[in-house]
């Protein structure tokens, strides 16, 4: 007869299950880092875009600060934010460029009001894939201003001095 040598198991049923277990544990965990890193990118790019939208709907209606009325209530202690000069000779914020909204070049921007728009931003969104869009709400000077009629706006009152309306921004890259 022959004789039969030593010859042991290599890998018990138990290890290979423990390996196998373990590789899928080590694929889960990496699979997690990949997923929250993609989500926090994600985060702040839109918080980049937030962020300029945000400030160039500011620095939109900080220019048209400039158009409003303030003489008659500045002695008053009074400052009208938020305003637009309507009527003949006067087109709302006007053509505003992109440099003095403090928008990057990288970025492409798309700002409209009731009834007009900006033709230096004016880039179409639907092709784009992250956008930030920031609506506020300005008041248009449709008439002479008293300061009763601003007052009642201000309340949330019926006023007929202003025209309520929305500006909008939307930035992407």
């Amino acid at each position: 007869m022959k004789a039969i040598g030593n010859r042991g198991q290599l890998f018990s049923l138990d290890f290979l299950i423990a390996m196998g277990l373990a590789v899928l544990a080590m694929g889960m965990l990496l699979n997690y880092f990949e997923t929250t890193t993609n989500v926090e990118k994600e985060a702040r790019v839109q918080n980049e875009l937030n962020i300029v939208a945000m400030n160039a709907s500011a620095l939109v209606l900080e220019d048209a600060d400039s158009k409003c009325p303030e003489g008659i209530f500045s002695a008053q202690g009074y400052k009208v934010y938020g305003c637009a000069i309507a009527g003949p000779g006067n087109s709302g914020f006007g053509n505003i460029k992109k440099e003095d909204l403090m928008i990057p070049d990288t970025f492409k921007c798309d700002i409209s009001w009731t009834g007009g728009d900006n033709n230096d931003c004016d880039d179409d969104p639907s092709s784009a894939g992250n956008i930030a869009s920031v609506e506020r709400i300005f008041l248009e000077r449709s008439q002479s201003l008293a300061k009763a009629d601003y007052e009642k706006c201000a309340q949330g009152q019926s006023c007929s001095a202003y025209t309520q309306n929305t500006l909008t921004v939307k930035i992407w890259k």
